[in-house]
């Protein structure tokens, strides 16, 4: 079953699941919550059905923990901004440091002083790195870190020496929010743990 498989994964992920495996469990707990609201607010008189009420019964449904995992996480590849304060600072902080950038790399691609060097007035990224496209020819005039070359080696990728502190300060932060939905995770999964456990356990006993 999906829910001993993650016990598994538990067991050998450092007691976190994955955000595919809480999304999982998530629908699981959702399904049985809607299966039992059916079957017990329609009027139907459970005892009539006594085979289907002992099944019923068995379903476990916790709608805190259900919607906790839903806030939290978008889809197996993205966590919410609000699933904690502090990725949520962490996300406004990277933001603003990032628009920032951007101000400083167009004011360069567009100045008077350098737009003769530039080979396309845009900004992009090479190996996490803000970064402007210069004409090779030029590379010499433009104070900074090449990161890349093109396929026809007419341009260079350059990181202005004028914003490599910021690009450190957005790669430092990354690596925060990496810790921060780690444990988030950990945080979820740790909700999760003692329904996984029993489950698996009476599984395991049949």
């Amino acid at each position: 079953s999906i829910l001993k498989r993650a016990l598994e994964r538990y067991n050998e992920s450092n007691n976190t699941l994955s955000a595919k495996n809480l999304l999982q469990i998530a629908h699981i707990l959702k399904l049985s919550r809607e299966l039992k609201s059916y079957f017990y607010d329609n009027e139907l008189n459970s005892s009539d059905y006594p085979i289907m009420n002992s099944i019923f019964e068995q379903l476990y449904s916790n709608i805190g923990i259900e919607q906790n995992i839903f806030n939290s996480i978008l889809d197996e590849n993205n966590i919410a901004d609000t699933a904690s304060k502090e990725l949520n600072t962490l996300r406004t902080k990277r933001k603003n440091l990032e628009l920032n950038i951007k101000n400083k790399l167009n004011s360069i691609i567009h100045s008077s002083s350098y737009s003769k060097f530039i080979m396309e007035p845009i900004i992009t990224i090479r190996n996490d790195r803000y970064v402007i496209p210069v004409k090779v020819e030029y590379k010499d005039n433009v104070k900074g870190l090449v990161h890349d070359i093109s396929f026809s080696g007419s341009t260079v990728y350059i990181e202005p020496i004028t914003i490599f502190d910021i690009n450190n300060e957005i790669n430092n932060i990354k690596a925060e929010e990496t810790i921060e939905i780690e444990k988030i995770l950990q945080h979820l999964s740790s909700l999760l743990f003692p329904i996984i456990t029993i489950h698996c356990f009476v599984e395991c006993s049949k």
